[in-house]
């Protein structure tokens, strides 16, 4: 199973990513997401990271 880095934590009550990563803004590229949806489901994806 490939591993990655851990970028932010988003809820209900924040539901966005201001595209930092240790305070450092991530480089436009393509990334991938895995999401659990408290019910015991995962749900993934991707998207691209423009500036």
């Amino acid at each position: 199973m490939m591993q990655g880095k851990f970028l932010a934590r988003i809820s209900s009550y924040e539901p966005r990513w201001n595209g930092l990563y240790k305070g450092r803004q991530m480089i436009s590229n393509d990334y991938w997401f895995r999401t659990e949806l408290g019910n015991g489901r995962t749900f993934s994806g991707h998207f691209s990271l423009k500036r």
